[in-house]
């Protein structure tokens, strides 16, 4: 396939997925540009999707193996979110399937906006302490709180997308 696209593709292509590595790295979403970019290459929905989560999951991990290394990360601390997490991917996955397609046009983008705003708006570390934050009685239940409920609507979009078979910004223009 590589031999049906010009060096201009390919350079366009390079620069979108370092510019999506990048807004990944600091801050998550890089695959809002990279799904659009492989799709306009013609490439089935399923295909751009499995893609971008496969180079999601290679950066992911090599994240957390850093973050370990630097004894940044502990897994042991960090179970209560991770499991939060799965659960709450796999119900938001679960629920795109039997919702219909109308009442998902309508309630994605409140999903889209709620994302937006806590990502905005929650409250930043302050200073510079590269250390675990102190165990407390609070910390599994808002691990497990932050783990399902931000994962499940992250779980939506990707559904989504999946559904319409392209990214929701692009369906109004393509």
């Amino acid at each position: 396939m590589l031999e049906l696209i010009d060096l201009s593709t390919l350079v366009i292509l390079g620069l979108t997925a370092f510019v999506a590595g990048f807004i990944d790295a600091v801050a998550g979403g890089g695959g809002m540009l990279t799904v659009p970019a492989l799709l306009s290459l013609g490439l089935p929905p399923h295909v751009a999707l499995g893609t971008n989560k496969l180079a999601a999951t290679f950066a992911s991990s090599t994240a957390a193996f850093t973050y370990y290394k630097k004894r940044l990360f502990s897994p042991l601390f960090w179970q209560h979110a991770f499991w939060g997490t799965l659960i709450g991917a796999t119900a938001g996955t679960l629920l795109v399937d039997v919702l219909s397609t109308e009442w998902l046009e309508k309630a994605i983008p409140v999903v889209v906006l709620v994302a937006a705003i806590y990502t905005v708006w929650h409250p930043h570390p302050k200073g510079d302490n590269n250390q675990l934050p102190a165990r407390c009685p609070k910390l599994p239940m808002k691990q497990w709180s932050q783990g399902l409920s931000l994962a499940f609507m992250m779980a939506l979009p990707v559904r989504v997308r999946a559904h319409f078979g392209r990214c929701l910004p692009c369906r109004s223009i393509g």
